[in-house]
């Protein structure tokens, strides 16, 4: 054991002298003679990383954080390693152990935030690619924020984006007779919806319709797909977990009896969105976990949005949906972990808090926006002549045309909030995809901001509704101009 030490030591001087080669020899000469030596196993990992040997550095920390697991050095030492190849989450759970064992440690401290900065990145870099846009971490009060890589002029469209999940407002399909698809909310249009337009119909581009053959047979909750593509994506994200048609991946012999129909009933007849988007979130974590991804990487996704105070908080139907989930599932270790009331809760507060109403316009809508002037106005006269094209677009008869739902969206919904804003989310498809728009001229560098609430709205009136619904006190130039005057 004295030689072993000599030799650490010997390693620990070369370190010093940035010889890595020569401290990691002296290193392992040290482990060879004392294989348990928690501390020459933490040194040969640093020297490693140096060396650019993640595999070896990452093996080295794994063996001393079984040797030592009360040691933080050893959870940090193995956090380095991980985030220097690439695996962020890992990397955030070493350092999370460490930090418990030593709260007082900046340079854990300084470590975790890194990686879960890194992770991030790593988790929202596909969803920026051909965005130009990017998002940056600001401050702790603001937290992350997008900001515009190049100029925009005013009206222009700074990027599209599709949601990470979305939901169509139940209620609607059986109020108006709009049937939709149940993945993208593409609207289906019939001759006898669109009335005194049916000649119009062959003129609009038709999708080929496919229901699911699980649940086809069901008159109220057939669900189907404006194609076999959002067919396939729906399939393989969540609807096999939450189709009628099924239960724990079997035929069931009614649909009737399935266990997540009472929840959907209850929804359709009060107008609730939140407990079929919580299920179809939950049940996405639930494909990626079957698929051999961990808990915390299927999360995700939806652990990097904040919830509002409602998470912690009984919401609508949470134990019902939940007690059905777990019912669909079947028992197992996947179902314990995800399948639970405080998931359920928090996703229900990332949702009141983050998530984006969603408008779709329909198919008649984009027909009349592509034709010229006076051939919208001639179409416009059919119904009322009185109107512009522009007033017959928002008039209750193409009102009527569309549906509402609600999406969550990973790039849009990291804009911050400002009473001034620079941008606005639009709907200008006949699908759940979005658009942001510039409002003003914006130069590179500068953060796109919406705003969550009426911003027209008297100072004390949008300050109470922040606080109560989003947790924080704007300080953009008007609330503070505001203030000022409101203190004289």
């Amino acid at each position: 054991m004295q030689e072993a030490e000599s030799f650490k030591a010997k390693g620990n001087l070369a370190v010093e002298k940035r010889d890595y080669q020569l401290a990691l020899s002296y290193y392992s000469k040290a482990i060879a003679l004392d294989p348990t030596n928690a501390a020459c196993l933490s040194n040969r990992s640093f020297v490693y990383l140096h060396l650019n040997n993640v595999d070896d550095a990452i093996a080295d920390a794994k063996k001393c954080v079984e040797i030592a697991p009360q040691w933080p050095k050893a959870h940090f030492r193995l956090g380095s390693a991980l985030s220097a190849g690439g695996f962020f989450s890992a990397a955030v759970t070493s350092f999370s152990a460490a930090l418990n064992l030593d709260g007082a440690s900046k340079e854990v401290e300084a470590a975790l935030s890194k990686a879960l900065l890194l992770q991030y990145e790593s988790y929202i870099s596909p969803s920026l690619v051909d965005k130009p846009v990017s998002i940056r971490y600001i401050d702790s009060n603001r937290g992350r924020g997008v900001f515009a890589s190049r100029g925009f002029s005013a009206h222009e469209v700074i990027f599209s984006e599709v949601p990470i999940a979305s939901q169509r407002t139940l209620v609607e399909s059986m109020q108006t007779g709009i049937q939709s698809c149940h993945h993208c909310m593409k609207t289906k249009l019939s001759k006898q919806v669109i009335g005194p337009f049916a000649d119009l119909y062959d003129a609009i581009p038709q999708s080929t319709w496919v229901h699911c053959t699980h649940c086809a047979q069901d008159p109220l909750y057939a669900v189907q797909f404006c194609s076999r593509k959002c067919e396939d994506r729906a399939w393989s994200a969540y609807h096999q977990i939450l189709c009628t048609g099924l239960q724990n991946g079997k035929p069931t012999a009614a649909s009737s009896d399935h266990p997540l129909r009472p929840i959907f009933d209850l929804c359709r007849a009060n107008g609730k969105i939140n407990p079929p988007l919580i299920l179809k979130m939950l049940a996405m974590v639930v494909q990626d976990m079957r698929r051999g991804t961990s808990f915390k990487d299927a999360w995700f996704r939806f652990g990097v949005f904040s919830a509002s105070t409602e998470s912690k908080e009984r919401c609508y139907l949470d134990q019902e949906a939940i007690a059905a989930l777990q019912e669909v599932l079947g028992p197992s270790d996947i179902t314990s972990e995800v399948a639970t009331i405080q998931n359920y809760r928090f996703l229900h507060g990332v949702i009141a808090r983050n998530a984006q109403n969603l408008l779709p316009v329909s198919d008649l809508h984009l027909h009349l926006n592509s034709l010229p002037p006076d051939d919208q106005q001639t179409l416009v006269n059919k119904l009322d002549a009185s109107l512009s094209p522009l007033e017959f677009s928002q008039s209750p008869f193409m009102n009527n045309l569309c549906i509402s739902g609600t999406g969550l969206y990973a790039v849009a919904n990291t804009m911050n909030h400002s009473c001034l804003p620079n941008v606005a989310v639009t709907c200008s498809t006949n699908s759940d995809e979005i658009s942001v728009l510039a409002l003003t001229r914006i130069k590179r560098g500068d953060e796109l901001v919406i705003s969550y609430i009426d911003e027209e709205g008297p100072f004390a009136q949008r300050k109470q509704q922040l606080h109560q619904f989003y947790s924080f006190e704007c300080t953009c130039a008007k609330c503070l101009n505001e203030k000022r005057s409101s203190t004289y």
